[in-house]
């Protein structure tokens, strides 16, 4: 998540990069907040991948 002061950048500078449930943009009384939650199901279970690998 990163804030930015409105008095720096608006909303719509963003809004071309959104993506439903990955890029959003919203805002508050003094800023522009753009929540990037990106989570690749595919590879999401890396860790216990490499866990099993380093015992083995």
């Amino acid at each position: 998540m990163f804030r930015f002061l409105k008095t720096v950048v608006a909303p719509s500078v963003f809004e071309p990069y959104c993506l439903a449930d990955k890029i959003t943009v919203s805002s508050s009384t003094n800023y522009v907040i753009v929540d990037i939650s990106i989570q690749d199901e595919e590879y999401g279970n890396w860790m216990e991948l490499m866990s099993n690998y380093k015992s083995s």
